[in-house]
């Protein structure tokens, strides 16, 4: 024990002399208070166990945090989440602990084993699969969320759908979903990821959800990997996109202001090319399909391909880049104002295709700048 000097001495008395004034003025009550708060804190931070014996919805809406417990576990209907809610798995089990839905199952346009559909709704998952089994229209979809190591797969439509703000999407792996889009006013195909906007009560659209979707294998779907009808604002970065289907490994409709970078997209060179806008169809060298495709067809509701940066990419495809718009219609329906930087595209058949041509509309252009577009100068085939 060390030995305390005169001034350690005075020093330690103080201590107890405020503190004993402290207690007087609180009193015992005040203090057992205090305790009392720090170990409801610590009870609201631990996560309730489940492992099937009870109602997974109920217990999602009634704790604010649920550890899923290794094994398969059968969901024959939506679970609507409300409030700010953490699900997950136990770490390192993430493929040992499934929720797989299973007839009879309540179809709608925007099903998903979870959905968050409240503005208040927000929800946190993490270790966990979530595998649609080909019967729910979602694996995952909503407003507010933040996904983490999550396996999601087998969507009728698509993996995940993102409808709202405050999205999320990072070390995940987005598979085998898309094979059929039949619900109604669908399509026959879907993607991977799908987002898209959603009309307001008045009328508006709000395009700047901003979804960040980072550090992903997004594989094998039926359709593109990632479809983007209308959403501003994204952030795509370090995923890797391969052996999807259709028309594109991403594509973006109408989406603005995106950051898409240091992604590897490989997407099988097919003649497959984007059926749904029939002006986005095709580029210099016919209807194929391409790796990216940045694409454009009208100047109504916002539903504009401009500002986007396109840097440090891999692409393969026939295809690398394509940019494609109805300037057969009318000179700016066309993606423009977009930035592409540093990217390899030298996999691909035709590597760098530009609709918008140089003096087409005012001063307007898409800049390329020091891609690999297997020309002299680094330059796109503009048509």
């Amino acid at each position: 024990m060390k030995k305390l000097n005169n001034s350690g001495i005075i020093h330690h008395l103080l201590l107890i002399i405020v503190a004993a004034s402290v207690i007087a003025a609180v009193g015992f009550t005040g203090w057992r208070i205090f305790l009392s708060n720090e170990q409801s804190a610590n009870a609201e931070s631990a996560c309730q166990s489940w492992s099937g014996t009870t109602s997974l919805a109920d217990t999602i809406n009634k704790y604010s945090c649920v550890e899923i417990q290794p094994g398969t576990y059968e969901i024959s209907k939506p679970i609507p989440v409300f409030g700010k809610k953490i699900v997950k798995g136990v770490s390192g089990k993430r493929d040992q602990t499934v929720l797989k839905a299973v007839a009879p199952w309540q179809t709608t346009i925007g099903d998903g084993i979870l959905n968050v559909f409240t503005a208040d709704g927000f929800l946190n998952i993490d270790s966990i699969t979530l595998d649609a089994n080909n019967i729910a229209t979602y694996s995952l979809v909503s407003m507010n969320m933040n996904v983490d190591n999550v396996r999601l797969r087998n969507g009728t439509c698509s993996a995940l759908g993102i409808t709202g703000k405050n999205v999320t999407v990072k070390n995940s792996i987005i598979e085998k979903s898309g094979y059929k889009c039949g619900i109604t006013g669908g399509v026959p195909v879907g993607a991977g990821i799908y987002g898209e906007v959603n009309k307001s009560a008045n009328g508006t659209y709000d395009r700047f959800l901003n979804p960040v979707i980072e550090n992903n294998l997004i594989e094998r779907n039926f359709g593109p990997g990632v479809d983007i009808n209308g959403v501003w604002g994204g952030t795509f970065k370090n995923n890797i996109v391969r052996y999807n289907s259709d028309w594109a490994g991403v594509s973006i409709y109408g989406g603005s202001y995106w950051n898409i970078s240091y992604n590897q997209i490989s997407h099988p060179a097919t003649k497959s090319y984007q059926i749904y806008h029939k002006y986005c169809a095709g580029g210099p060298y016919g209807k194929k399909s391409a790796a990216l495709i940045l694409c454009q067809d009208t100047g109504k509701d916002g539903l504009l391909t401009n500002y986007n940066t396109v840097i440090g990419n891999k692409l393969s495809s026939n295809y690398g880049i394509l940019v494609i718009g109805a300037d057969e219609l009318v000179k700016w329906y066309a993606p423009r104002l977009n930035t592409f930087k540093d990217n390899d595209i030298f996999g691909s058949y035709y590597p760098c295709a530009d609709d918008l041509k140089l003096k087409q509309w005012y001063s307007d252009t898409n800049t390329w700048t020091n891609n690999k577009c297997g020309t002299y100068n680094g330059q796109p085939i503009r048509f």
